[in-house]
């Protein structure tokens, strides 16, 4: 295991590895093995690996730890996004963005985050799904309504008021 804990069970995870997650949670690794990176089900989100990401639910992963659900959205896997949502991941859940060649690490609501990927068919999604409008993950963030206009984006504004 490396010093930032990035374990095997992440590295199958990133590449989709299916037979090696078999075998080591067959095994007993910890299939909720947190790194500064996130988990296998976060990783796997990241890297769209459905029948990976399909594997480790099934093997009980938390839906929750290490923000798949966040990892997903940036990334664009809407069948990930999807079977989250049917697993019950929060849609005012609050996403921690990863720092980036030394920046610091800022938190943001689900919806913000769906809202400045701006590409992504999502906003309606989490609408339907009770995304509260007006939640921001810390005092001083903008709300998603700020985002969209900040952002110049239209139909996600209209949405929005809707």
């Amino acid at each position: 295991m490396a010093k930032e804990g990035y374990a095997l069970i992440h590295r199958a995870a990133k590449n989709g590895h299916l037979r090696v997650l078999e075998f080591l949670l067959e095994n007993g690794v910890d299939v909720d093995h947190e790194t500064n990176q996130g988990t296998a089900l976060s990783i796997a989100a990241q890297h769209g690996h459905l029948k990976t990401f399909e594997y480790l639910i099934k093997c009980e992963a938390d839906i929750e730890r290490g923000s798949p659900f966040g990892e997903a959205i940036v990334s664009g896997y809407q069948s990930v996004v999807k079977l989250l949502l049917e697993k019950g991941a929060d849609t005012n859940g609050i996403h921690k963005m990863k720092a980036r060649w030394g920046s610091v690490e800022s938190n943001i609501t689900m919806l913000g985050l769906v809202v400045i990927r701006s590409g992504h068919p999502f906003v309606k999604i989490l609408l339907e799904r009770g995304a509260d409008v007006d939640l921001v993950a810390e005092e001083g963030e903008s709300t998603p309504l700020v985002w969209a206009i900040a952002r110049d984006r239209e139909e996600i504004f209209a949405l929005l008021l809707q």
